[in-house]
This record gives structure tokens, C-alpha cells and sequence, in this order.
């Protein structure tokens, strides 16, 4: 890793795992895995909940001295996107010299 954090980052994509989340709900999720490059670097696993348009349901980052902090989603919920307003049609062009 390059000594400012910055750099090539690759993450592995690991098997399906169903977590509990959301009150003890199992979600199936995707996992994500980026190994330590070097002696300096952190593990960092993600999982991507499939239901959850892939918005992470948990998050683990290993430092490496060991440290580790992990992030689990406790509440999510659903908003519709809204949809763009219908243009109204537009009345066809004069025809080119008309006045």
C-alpha cells in the first residue's frame, strides 16, 4: 500500500453467506475480500446484502496489529426513487419561412 493510503485496491469476491441482520432476519450476502498486501496493510471484508440493493451489511476491518472494528447494519429500510416528472410533448417545429 502506498505510504498515503492511496493505490490499486483489489477485493476478492468470496462465497454467498446468508448473516443475521435486521432484528435476526438472515440475509444473503455477497463477501468481499481485500488481503493485506504487505506487513503494513488491513484486511477489509465486505458484505453485500443482495436484498439490500447491495448496500453493505457488514463491514470488518483488520488492522495489522490485530485491531479490528466491525459494523453491522441494525435497521435499513426501503424509499421508493421517485420518478422523473413526464416531460410535456412539445408541438412539432413551424415549417422553415413560415411566419
Amino acid at each position: 500500500m502506498h505510504p498515503t493510503g492511496t493505490g490499486r485496491w483489489r477485493f476478492v469476491v468470496e462465497a454467498d453467506e446468508a448473516l443475521p441482520a435486521l432484528k435476526g432476519r438472515s440475509l444473503p450476502t455477497v463477501r468481499l475480500v481485500h488481503a493485506a498486501q504487505d506487513a503494513g496493510d488491513a484486511r477489509i471484508e465486505l458484505w453485500l446484502g443482495r436484498t439490500l440493493d447491495y448496500l453493505p451489511v457488514r463491514v470488518r476491518i483488520t488492522e495489522a496489529n490485530g485491531d479490528a472494528v466491525q459494523y453491522d447494519v441494525a435497521t435499513a429500510w426501503a424509499q421508493p426513487t421517485p420518478v422523473a416528472a413526464a416531460l410535456p410533448e412539445r408541438a412539432p417545429a413551424p415549417p422553415a419561412g413560415s411566419n
